[in-house]
């Protein structure tokens, strides 16, 4: 099983069904860049190294880890396309 501390911080924490509240953005795109911003480099980097390994994985195989560990929280199918978008915004925060 992937090791994903910061993945799990991120999606149980924030960007759960109370993002806009959370965050105070309109859409999930936005939350995930307010999340983003206001990470140190430290837990950034970390975050990256998560996702990079978590995208490692086959299609099957990742929409398999979101099914089994966030179950409430997205639609296991929509996983990859997220932690894709959580990368861009890293990319974008430098």
């Amino acid at each position: 099983m992937l090791i994903t501390g910061e993945i799990d911080i991120m999606i149980g924490g924030t960007l759960n069904q109370d993002f806009d509240f959370i965050t105070g953005a309109d859409t999930m795109d936005g939350a995930i860049r307010v999340y983003v911003s206001e990470l140190n480099e430290k837990d950034r980097g970390t975050l990256k190294r998560e996702i990079t390994h978590f995208l490692s994985l086959s299609d099957e195989e990742i929409t398999k880890e979101f099914r089994e560990r966030y179950p409430n929280e997205f639609a296991p199918e929509d996983g990859k396309g997220l932690l894709e978008e959580v990368l861009k915004a890293i990319a974008e925060n430098k």
